[in-house]
């Protein structure tokens, strides 16, 4: 009940839609022990700190089967919307969307490390995300997935491998979107820390690969 007491005062008292997601995540990896990742849109809140809004949707790569003991003492309850299936918390107002997976797909060297008050956590590559974006926004004609793309490659462009970019949009369709993006912008975000504690941790220096890894669909 304490654990449970803990998790709900400090997500509810996070206010930052970026900082709460990551929050979330490094509750999930902490008391689950699974190699958490933080992807979608709740990445891309975490990127933007907050500046996108993922609709209160936390998405997650992990073991379903080692996050629902956890997710259940905290006082989630799993339900099927459509054809899909989320653990909903009512009070906090809360869906956490669980990728069943054992290990993330995509740009592994490129994931990010955030550090919340709760622990780290890892969160999606943000080559992988823009590209996934750019898919949505070809696949469905949504403007506000472009726009996302658009906002995380303004922010972070100057840091982004284009080999890998190229490849992968090469791979999915989307060279012509890709090339539409805006050239240029303030670059990678001049603030790592958060006025909550939230950090950012960039990995070291970039190692080449000598092949790009095969495109997943977990971002």
């Amino acid at each position: 009940m304490a654990d449970r007491d803990a998790f709900e005062r400090m997500v509810s008292r996070e206010t930052n839609p970026g900082r709460r997601a990551a929050l979330v995540g490094a509750w999930l990896a902490r008391s689950s022990g699974a190699a958490v990742v933080v992807v979608g849109g709740s990445a891309i809140s975490v990127y933007t700190d907050g500046l996108y809004v993922s609709e209160d949707i936390d998405d997650v790569v992990a073991p379903r089967s080692r996050l629902s003991g956890p997710l259940r003492r905290w006082g989630f309850r799993f339900e099927e919307r459509g054809s899909r299936g989320y653990w909903v918390h009512p009070r906090l107002r809360l869906l956490v969307d669980v990728i069943n997976r054992s290990d993330y797909v995509g740009l592994t060297e490129r994931l990010q490390t955030v550090v919340t008050p709760a622990g780290p956590v890892q969160i999606a590559a943000v080559e992988d995300l823009i590209i996934r974006r750019l898919i949505f926004a070809k696949r469905d004609r949504r403007r506000a997935s472009f726009d996302q793309a658009a906002l995380l490659w303004l922010r972070f462009g100057p840091s982004l491998d284009p080999d890998y970019l190229a490849y992968l949009a090469r791979y999915e369709g989307v060279e012509d979107l890709l090339a539409a993006l805006p050239r240029s912008g303030p670059g990678r975000p001049s603030r790592t820390r958060s006025s909550r504690g939230t950090r950012l941790v960039r990995p070291s220096a970039r190692r080449r690969r000598r092949s790009p890894p095969r495109p997943g669909k977990s971002v």
